[in-house]
């Protein structure tokens, strides 16, 4: 992962959405009803300030972090206490949603593990938490928020854990700096079938509704024709205004049982035709069918096994320092939040091997010593031994 302020308070923002629906129950229990929904979306902005605050005062102690974390959990829930006008039984779950967000971007901004995210087991919250909405009825009101978090994290972040696990299971071995093209686009198509599935069956339904309703369409057709050519019906004439008591209103004419029939008769004919000739022609080519699809799915995972020569290629991790005249400065914004890797940040012994070397050369160059691109990584440290040893 990369350690850019952003990319970081992106994947706590993803763990924010995975737990959204329980922090929305939880407002809307404790706090007032005009307070809980804006209380719980502005909690993201409490850790982008503390990734960005660590940042900044990365080379102080966690005593300093920690004095102005507290300081910053405090003034933040008076501010939310003096907003509600309410009196101070509110101010434990202020502290506490404030605290918490806030020392997750602390943590999320120092640390060097991996980061974590779950999207099965975000989905489950999200499953149980929207049973809960709905049958409570004090929390009933958030429901329709809820659902739409819901979509929002159901389509947006599978794609972003697919490829987050993807990445980090092939960098488990081997360390590879890239992604491989060809899995990329791979995994692409899978996770844009996924998501089709997803809809067809959601909106299985509405397919069977419009089928429904072609189907009727296509009946009433039918009928409306044979009602041209064999109605039995009579032109009803109005009958007079002085009508003898005597005389009754004769009944209205009923539709003819047999149109009917003909009509469904028709219809189901119709219907059947069309389904033989999708029939016939699946039948006839009915292996061509079947290859074209074995065909598909065996490019679709052959994708996973295919490297290509430019994907197994060395990469020079190092290639700063082959390039290290020709570099230009980084503009004053990337100075202002770079930080340098550190021994922790390393995660194998081909990392900190590296590591170590590169801050070897680099300290040298600093000192005066000139850099061959023609020499190997062991002429470089000889070379450096013989002329800085007086230095």
């Amino acid at each position: 992962m990369k350690n850019q302020f952003l990319v970081r308070w992106f994947w706590t923002l993803t763990e924010y959405l995975m737990v959204f629906p329980v922090i929305l129950m939880i407002s809307g229990l404790l706090l007032p009803d005009k307070f809980a929904v804006v209380f719980t979306f502005t909690l993201p902005l409490h850790t982008l300030i503390a990734i960005v605050i660590a940042r900044f005062i990365d080379k102080f102690r966690n005593i300093v972090i920690m004095g102005i974390g507290t300081a910053y959990v405090l003034l933040v829930s008076c501010v939310w206490l003096f907003a509600s006008f309410d009196n101070s039984r509110y101010m434990l779950v202020y502290f506490t949603g404030t605290a918490l967000f806030f020392f997750r971007g602390i943590n999320k901004a120092t640390e060097g593990r991996p980061m974590m995210f779950f999207y099965t087991g975000g989905l489950f919250i999200h499953g149980i938490s929207l049973f809960f909405l709905s049958r409570v009825k004090v929390i009933n009101p958030y429901f329709n928020i809820a659902v739409i978090v819901s979509i929002l994290y159901v389509t947006i972040a599978l794609p972003l854990a697919n490829r987050y696990f993807l990445i980090i299971e092939s960098q488990q071995k081997n360390s590879l700096n890239i992604m491989p093209k060809s899995v990329v686009r791979g995994n692409r198509i899978i996770v844009i079938s996924i998501l089709a599935a997803i809809g067809v069956l959601s909106a299985g339904r509405f397919l069977l509704q419009g089928l429904e309703l072609l189907l009727g369409t296509l009946r009433d057709m039918v009928g409306w024709l044979m009602g041209l050519f064999a109605s039995t019906d009579e032109f009803s004439v109005p009958p007079p205004e002085n009508l003898n008591p005597s005389f009754e209103e004769l009944p209205q004419a009923e539709s003819n049982p047999l149109v009917e029939i003909i009509s469904e008769i028709i219809s189901t004919l119709l219907t059947l035709i069309i389904l033989f000739f999708v029939i016939r022609y699946i039948i006839r080519n009915h292996k061509r069918i079947i290859k074209n699809i074995m065909e598909f799915f065996s490019r679709l995972f052959s994708r996973f096994q295919r490297w290509s020569s430019s994907e197994q290629s060395y990469i020079d991790k190092q290639e700063f320092l082959l390039k290290i005249d020709d570099l230009k400065g980084p503009s004053f914004f990337k100075r202002l939040f770079k930080r340098e890797k550190r021994w922790k940040d390393m995660n194998d012994n081909s990392s900190r091997t590296r590591f170590i070397y590169t801050k070897f050369v680099l300290d040298n160059i600093k000192r005066g010593f000139h850099f061959r691109i023609t020499d190997t990584p062991s002429e470089t440290v000889e070379r450096i031994t013989g002329e800085m040893k007086g230095s």
